[in-house]
């Protein structure tokens, strides 16, 4: 999560992060207060697990004993307990409460920030950080986390303005380096991305999301073993860490190293059994290698925990299809109708079902990424009907023309290789 003096949610695209103290009400009694409710509300140098910090919080809030202020720290503690347990429409009401008491609080608009950032209400996000940098302009970690909401909104110019501004008040904080370096690879300016994620290790050697980072941009570039490299590292430091065990199975996935891929999806689902990028990972490796019914049981589990993931939809059906399920277009009927029409890839939906030509697939394509897919999953239709010969030729643009670490571009490997190509 983002917000107070925490590590960011886009330490990667995921990751669970540290959570720093946040400061009491400048001048607070409550600090200096040790019965037992206030010190795990407080819950100084994070000793306490969220729960225990939030009946801490929430009896000195039923105390009927507390100064207006006091009881404002106790929301805000509250406020971001609930965060750090992703309870975040609960938060943001503790939050609202603690600014009515206080509405020059400004880690409330902190908190709360990060509280409308984890439902995705971007907008609410931005408004909170920036009146928390209206009250204090010096404030590097708002300045942080609100780059990371641009960063969540696709404005990377604004998300990098914003970690520049935190690295000019704070050149030891490591956090905006890693913040600004995930800017930077979405900018596809993965040298720049690799330098940045180098000072945030430097600055904190065991700041396992910016090595993770830095293993995906070296998978950008091409360079698997160094991204496993960084993987082993973080793994190490963090053997609980079901993002660095994907991320590491997907380098492995690009190595065509599918054991060792599907040992690594394995244990992130073991650490995290709601995963859905690991089964929808670990599915595509078992497609790879021709193991459709594990392929379709993991995409199945994909599509039931995020329905509006058009991939995972699309693979479960090729795999069921390809194992000669009689029930794969009538699956595809019900998944799609949880997809947007107007999106990418829907139209490959569509030539499934037979909605489509291969040319009007093609013509639906709007960026070069795109393209590139459709390549492949024309190829996969001409498969489907038995024409090798065209398949292979739609395999082989997809192959030569989508980046490397694009599922399309394994699987057209994976697929030419099985045709001889």
């Amino acid at each position: 999560m983002i917000g107070c003096r925490c590590r960011s949610a886009f330490d990667c695209l995921a990751a669970t992060a540290a959570v720093f103290v946040a400061g009491l009400w400048p001048g607070d009694p409550a600090a200096a207060q040790q019965p037992r409710s206030w010190a795990w509300c407080a819950n100084e140098d994070n000793a306490f697990a969220p729960d225990v910090a939030i009946s801490g919080c929430t009896a000195v809030i039923r105390s009927g004993t507390q100064t207006r202020k006091n009881l404002a720290v106790a929301f805000n503690r509250r406020c971001l307990a609930l965060n750090n347990k992703k309870e975040h429409q609960r938060a943001v009401a503790d939050c609202d409460q603690a600014i009515r008491l206080g509405p020059a609080y400004q880690n409330a608009f902190v908190n709360r920030g990060a509280a409308h950032y984890g439902m995705k209400n971007h907008e609410r996000a931005l408004a909170d950080y920036t009146e928390a940098l209206r009250l204090d302009p010096k404030d590097a970690i708002a300045l942080n986390d609100r780059g990371n909401v641009w960063h969540g909104k696709g404005d990377e110019d604004r998300a990098i303005a914003d970690y520049d501004g935190a690295i000019r008040l704070n050149p030891s904080y490591s956090y905006p380096y890693n913040g600004r370096a995930n800017a930077w690879r979405a900018k596809g300016e993965i040298d720049r991305a690799i330098a940045d994620y180098d000072q945030a290790i430097r600055l904190d050697p065991a700041y396992a999301t910016a090595i993770v980072n830095r293993g995906a941009a070296w998978r950008l570039k091409g360079d698997n073993d160094r991204a496993i490299a960084d993987y082993d590292v973080a793994i190490r430091l963090n053997p609980t860490d079901a993002n660095a065990f994907n991320s590491r199975g997907n380098a492995h996935n690009d190595k065509q190293d599918y054991d060792r891929a599907i040992a690594d999806y394995d244990m992130a689902i073991r650490l995290d059994p709601n995963a859905v990028s690991s089964y929808r990972s670990r599915g595509y490796a078992n497609f790879y290698q021709v193991n459709y019914a594990a392929a379709a049981s993991d995409l199945a589990r994909a599509v039931e925990l995020q329905p509006d993931q058009a991939y995972a939809a699309i693979w479960l059906y090729l795999a069921r299809a390809r194992a000669g399920d009689p029930g794969a277009a009538a699956e595809l009927e019900t998944n799609a109708a949880r997809l947007k029409p107007a999106d990418w890839p829907y139209p490959v939906a569509e030539l499934y079902l037979g909605r489509r030509t291969t040319a009007d697939t093609l013509a639906a394509t709007g960026k070069a990424g795109d393209r590139c897919e459709a390549q492949f999953y024309v190829g996969e239709w001409h498969l489907l009907k038995g024409d090798r010969a065209a398949a292979g030729a739609a395999l082989k643009l997809a192959a030569d023309t989508c980046p490397g670490t694009f599922i399309e571009s394994l699987g057209a490997r994976a697929e030419l290789r099985r045709l001889g190509q």
